[in-house]
């Protein structure tokens, strides 16, 4: 037996490492039906992700380069599995032995056969349909061309409330929608989606480094009116405690609307920051965090490591909806954009009157700024770096000003003046164009910290730049991987380490 699981799980490995993943999931299926090992609800889940992420690609909703991502991160997750094989056949041999009677445990002279493990784990079913009717109101928050960016969720009044990092300004909500309703039903298709524009003229926002929340309103529709997706329940008063669960509802990295419902539970309460287990991707920013109730209580945000008994650990991080009432409310004067009265109101009625209380204020850092610099004729390679650090930017860990994408129709010079004022890196995109410009000496004498990133083979030597930390490591050029995207994701990871 011991030889032919040692044949099945190295098949199964080969199979994922030749990318042939389908392969892979039907040998592992067979595996679970030649040994019992007891993964089958296992093999089941990874079957429908994989087969999700297929249709959606196939549908047009997922871009290659999504699609292997997803294939990706089902190929780690059957890696993980094959490591469990073995203990799991172990184990039930075990339990196959205590079964003889001989060694089952006897209490007070009767088999004991069931029993509550830690906390009480059991709910009542109509908790499911709580959850399901709590999701309507759920939404994605896209772009004017589809392009996700994060999560939303509607409250009394058709207002949406989401991140300030997802939607910063008016002007940005002006080309943004909230899409209902994209998720899969029992058929595995794509329901049909629903899709509204903002209503710019209410917007209450703030920053990052304060609340980091965004409250603005949706333009009904006479034909799908917002009332058919319901609203959730707001209950700033319910501050959860260590070790509660809690759930997020989200869109993570911008796919259909998911759950995270294993290791849930909240880890640290700290002022006005919620820290706990939830599993969450970029493009969950702005999700509800609901308590068992189905109960808004926080607004997801963002990530960051936590000592927790003495061990340093990731830990996702929301805002408490406490704070932000208290903000909305004119209580707190944190220094972000008051709400009017109407606005007040309109909440206050929507749940429970939110306790007013000062609230314990955290130094939270602030975000780095990254001013990139490049030849106009070069625009093409500020995109490909954008689009790489978009997963920095949509979990707030970064905010990026691009030198003519983002400038409009003004001066060059006078808009990286006026952006390098309160910039914390300069970021150049090293071509010949580049090079033969004034933008060198700009960079060199801004007095900010330089990161020339070398995405074209052009020599350095001599123009001063040879003096930096380049990009990508190991004084490597983006065309020397042969590889575009692992260049990208170097550099990305460089970023990366400089910010944390």
């Amino acid at each position: 037996m011991q030889n032919a699981l040692e044949v099945y799980l190295g098949t199964i490995t080969a199979l994922i490492e030749n990318g042939d993943l389908e392969e892979a999931l039907n040998a592992l299926r067979k595996l679970e039906n030649d040994f019992q090992i007891g993964l089958g609800q296992d093999v089941t889940l990874q079957f429908s992700a994989y087969n999700r992420s297929k249709k959606m690609f196939q549908q047009g909703l997922l871009d290659n380069k999504e699609f292997i991502q997803q294939t990706n991160k089902t190929g780690y997750n059957i890696t993980e599995l094959l490591k469990e094989a073995p203990r799991k056949i172990q184990l039930n041999a075990q339990l196959k032995g205590l079964s003889s009677g001989s060694a089952i445990q006897v209490l007070t002279g009767r088999v004991q056969l069931e029993k509550i493990i830690g906390d009480n784990g059991l709910v009542k079913i109509n908790w499911l349909e709580k959850a399901l009717k709590a999701s309507k109101s759920v939404c994605r928050i896209v772009f004017a061309d589809g392009k996700a960016e994060g999560t939303g969720f509607l409250t009394e009044g058709n207002y949406i409330f989401t991140n300030n990092h997802v939607i910063d300004s008016r002007e940005k909500a002006k080309g943004m929608r909230a899409q209902f309703n994209f998720e899969f039903g029992l058929d595995n298709q794509v329901r049909e989606i629903s899709q509204y524009e903002f209503d710019t003229a209410e917007f209450v926002t703030s920053p990052f480094s304060e609340l980091d929340f965004t409250r603005i309103k949706l333009k009904d529709r006479a034909d799908k009116p917002l009332s058919m997706w319901g609203v959730v329940t707001l209950a700033p008063q319910a501050v959860p405690a260590l070790n509660d669960p809690i759930n997020i509802i989200q869109h993570p990295d911008g796919r259909d609307k998911e759950i995270a419902l294993r290791a849930n539970e909240v880890v640290k309460v700290e002022g006005r920051l919620l820290h706990y287990l939830a599993d969450t991707e970029g493009g969950s920013s702005g999700s509800p965090i609901f308590n068992q109730a189905w109960q808004v209580v926080a607004l997801h945000h963002g990530a960051r490591n936590l000592m927790l008994n003495g061990v340093n650990r990731p830990a996702n991080e929301g805002i408490l909806f406490r704070d932000i009432f208290q903000q909305l409310n004119g209580q707190q004067g944190s220094g972000a954009t008051p709400a009017n009265t109407a606005v007040a109101e309109n909440h206050r009625s929507a749940a429970a009157a939110p306790v007013i209380q000062e609230s314990t204020q955290i130094n939270t850092p602030k975000t780095p700024k990254f001013l990139v610099l490049y030849d106009e004729a070069d625009e093409k390679y500020s995109e490909i770096l954008n689009d790489h650090l978009t997963p920095l930017k949509r979990r707030g860990k970064i905010v990026v000003r691009n030198l003519h994408s983002d400038l409009g129709a003004g001066d060059p010079l006078e808009f990286a003046q006026a952006e390098v004022t309160d910039t914390d890196y300069v970021l150049c995109l090293i071509t010949r164009n580049f090079i033969s410009s004034n933008w060198v000496d700009f960079a060199i004498t801004s007095g900010k910290k330089m990161i020339p990133l070398r995405v074209t083979s052009v020599d350095i030597k001599e123009t001063g730049l040879e003096k930096f930390m380049t990009l990508p490591s190991q004084g490597r050029t983006v065309p020397a991987f042969g590889d575009e995207d692992a260049a990208y994701a170097d550099i990305v990871k460089g970023l990366s380490k400089l910010v944390q």
